[in-house]
Formats: structure tokens, sequence, C-alpha cells
């Protein structure tokens, strides 16, 4: 299911001999120095929250390190030896082949890319994730991919979205008239009812300042009471004045205008 030829063709073709540790970095220093440069890098790398993730020129997994069991639920050994599309969620697979083709015809170049994995249990985790093809770098020669689990901010942002749908909804859908408006009294947003009481279109509405829609005779008190709103956040004042209709007559209304 996951592992189709076209699909192969950007995570890779076949398998190869791997290991659990950290594979050999070829490496021109010697004895003291390089045991201590391996030992920083192991550190490094271990105790990293990211999933940091080393790829052959097959395609497959040759070394991930241990976090990978905390965010996925998978440990080293499940990975390891196996192709990173056995693990992506099933919708997102042919998206992030591409993506990730992108990297690997682009020799250097970091290539930033969200997706979808499969947790062990079977949910699905988004991840934000990068890679960079440098299988040509002697001693390296390995696509590094770099991952990080953003399901928590995925999940947050779905429920704004959601309470966002339900409060336009539920503004659009209302007989009352609801506006938003700037310090200056520019209107930044007219309800669907403002339009059918005062027969103006949206996009008049937004273009209008708003004091040519009010009453002459109204606006001192009107002003009067934005004044004390600005002035006290979070409070509202009833009011009543009248608005000018498309056609040159006044509708009386009432409202509490607030400022938050």
């Amino acid at each position: 299911m996951f592992n189709s030829d076209s699909h192969r063709e950007a995570f890779g073709n076949s398998a190869s001999d791997t290991s659990i540790g950290l594979p050999p970095f070829k490496s021109k220093l010697e004895g003291q120095e390089l045991r201590d440069s391996e030992l920083l890098f192991r550190s490094m790398i271990e105790n990293s929250g990211d999933v940091i993730a080393r790829k052959n020129m097959e395609g497959i997994i040759t070394y991930i390190s241990p976090s990978v069991e905390r965010v996925m639920g998978y440990t080293q050994e499940e990975q390891i030896g196996h192709y990173p599309s056995e693990f992506l969620w099933e919708e997102d697979l042919e998206k992030t082949a591409k993506e990730f083709a992108v990297a690997i015809q682009n020799p250097g170049l970091t290539v930033s890319f969200v997706f979808r994995v499969k947790h062990k249990n079977g949910t699905p985790l988004w991840m934000e994730g990068s890679a960079v093809n440098l299988l040509h770098v002697a001693g390296v020669e390995s696509v590094i991919v770099n991952m990080r689990d953003i399901t928590a901010r995925k999940l947050a942002e779905e429920a704004l979205h959601q309470s966002e749908v339900r409060f336009r909804s539920l503004i659009e859908n209302n007989a009352d008239m609801m506006t938003l408006a700037s310090a200056d009294g520019r209107l930044l947003y007219a309800s669907p009812s403002l339009t059918h009481v005062l027969g103006f279109s949206t996009e008049e509405l937004l273009t209008l300042p708003a004091s040519q829609l009010i009453y002459p005779d109204d606006v001192p008190r009107l002003m009067e009471n934005m004044l004390r709103i600005i002035e006290k956040p979070g409070e509202s004042f009833y009011s009543s004045h009248r608005l000018m209709h498309k056609d040159g007559s006044y509708r009386w209304c009432e409202g509490a205008p607030g400022h938050e």
C-alpha cells in the first residue's frame, strides 16, 4: 500500500545492511579528538526532542534517533532498515513523496514540508520536517531528515478555525446588525443584516466613513459614547441613534457598542 514504484523512486528502491547504532562518519580526525567529536555528536542527537534520521542511497533508513520511540511509539529497531513511506499516513504519501523528491534532485538544498505519520497505535501525527541530500558529501553520504511533532499545534489551529466558522455562521445568520470598527471610525466588518437594513452593499459600507452614515444631530452623543468605550475596554454602553439608508432616509437603531 505504501510501497508503489512511484513512491519508491522518491523514498528509495532496495534494502541494505543496517545497524542500530550511529553509523560511522568518515573523518580525518584521529585519537581523542575523534572520540570527543563523536561523543558530542551522539549527545546532541540522542538528547534532541526532534526525530533525526539518515537514509542511504537506496532510500533505506540507516539511523534514527532514540526520540522516535517517544514521538511515534516505534523503537529504533522497528524503523531502521525500512522505507520512510512505510510510516507515512496514506493520504499524505503522494504529496510527501513529491516534496521529498525535490530534496533528492537538488543536493545541498534543504526542503521543508508538513506531513502526517502513523503512530504505532494507529493514530495520525502531524510532523514538520526538513530534508537535505548530502549523498554527494564524502563522509556523510546520506539524506538527513529532521522532524518534529506539531500535532498539538495543528489541532489547536483546527479548533480555532472551527470556532471562527461557527462564530461567522452565528453572525451572518443573526438578524441583529453587527460591525467591527477601527479606532478612527473606519468599518472593518459589517454583518449581512446591516446591508439588508440600510440597503448598501458590504463593499460600500466598508469604504464609507462611519460618520457619513450617522444622522448629523446624533454624531456628538455617539462620539461621546465611543470615547467612553475606548477609555473603558471590556465595558459597553447602550446607545440609540439614526443611520442613513441608501435611499437617503434614516432608520432608528439601538445597540451596545463595546471595546475589546
